[in-house]
């Protein structure tokens, strides 16, 4: 069985609220920063039973954070509360009905009990849900793990690590993340690589007409499961507004506008040249957490990358795209399909 674990990040620490009134009325009126839903591989009694035994005493001492079962609370280390063993079930479009467990709290001690869930219990897999009908129609895609990538992969990170520069990202406050480069040079692994390392699922359309439909864009900021909006062969898509783009207005109001919010990200992977063909508001400093420009390999990187999966020694070019170096004869191409692309 699966369990859904809903958390609020809350703009005020719960200590600042005298017990009397930790009620779920109050703390409803809290303003909430950040709203998320992650699955665990886990019943609800599995869940219980484990904060119960054990959380006060992993986590820490607060009452900055606590977990909502149906009606009930517990305040870690505060306040006495009895913990209804009955949680709230919802039916969910993936997975079906399924129980829920909501956490909400101050963001760092909010994340200390999703670490502490985290390292006692397997996450679901991601998944892309894959836009293809403006009337709604839709495919999911589980993402396998086994296809992440490696930091060999991406040079240009200059020794920063692929889960640092994800966990930035994921933080940060800015929506955007620009991918820029040739094709098969790693910008689908890039992404399935942040997909899987922050558990976001993510909605994914290659449709003009269905990215003009607002019915995206809502489905999109509504839904606590869809943490990501990809759109790969952005190069129309990312033309000034003075060109004539219409779709423009809704990129830069979803990544910092009136709807915006924070655990909402845009992921945009082009085959452009360079950013001056870009809308220059989409890219501006704090809405786009960055550009990334991806490229080919030279003989050293390639060497490495080969070496890394157990391919032949890469020879005969001055440089290699990432796809070059899979598809290079005819034996490696069942290696592609497992370790490259959505």
């Amino acid at each position: 069985m699966n369990i859904n674990v809903h958390h609020e990040y809350l703009s005020r620490e719960i200590s600042e609220v005298i017990p009397s009134q930790l009620d779920m009325e109050f703390i409803s009126r809290f303003p909430k920063i950040i709203t998320e839903d992650v699955g665990l591989l886990a019943t609800a009694g599995e869940v219980v039973d484990l904060l119960k035994d054990s959380a006060i005493n992993i986590i820490g001492l607060s009452s900055r954070t606590f977990v909502v079962f149906d009606k009930g609370y517990l305040a870690l280390g505060a306040v006495n509360s009895s913990i209804s063993s009955t949680v709230e079930e919802e039916e969910d479009e993936v997975y079906g009905r399924r129980s829920v467990i909501k956490i909400l709290g101050e963001v760092s001690w909010v994340r200390e009990i999703l670490k502490f869930l985290f390292s006692k219990f397997e996450r679901e897999r991601s998944y892309i849900r894959w836009l293809f009908s403006d009337e709604g129609q839709w495919s999911e895609i589980s993402l396998s793990s086994q296809r992440n990538p490696i930091k060999e992969f991406y040079p240009f990170l200059n020794g920063e690590t692929l889960e640092s520069y994800y966990e930035r990202y994921y933080k940060s406050n800015s929506a955007i993340l620009l991918l820029i480069g040739p094709p098969g040079t790693g910008k689908t692994s890039f992404i399935r690589g942040y997909l899987n390392h922050t558990c976001s699922n993510a909605l994914v359309s290659y449709d003009e007409k269905i990215l003009g439909n607002d019915y995206m864009f809502a489905k999109f900021m509504s839904s606590g499961k869809m943490n990501a909006l990809v759109i790969e062969d952005a190069d129309e898509f990312l033309r000034p507004r003075k060109d004539g783009n219409r779709l423009m207005h809704k990129f830069l109001s979803v990544g910092d506008g009136l709807v915006t919010t924070k655990s909402k990200k845009l992921i945009f992977s082009t085959n452009i040249d360079s950013i001056n063909q870009v809308d220059a508001a989409l890219i501006r400093k704090g809405r786009c957490f960055d550009v990334l420009h991806f490229g080919n390999y030279n003989q050293v990187q390639a060497e490495a990358i080969a070496q890394q999966f157990g391919m032949q020694k890469p020879e005969g070019q001055k440089s290699y795209s990432l796809a070059e170096l899979f598809n290079k004869d005819e034996a490696d191409r069942a290696q592609v399909k497992h370790k490259m692309g959505f």
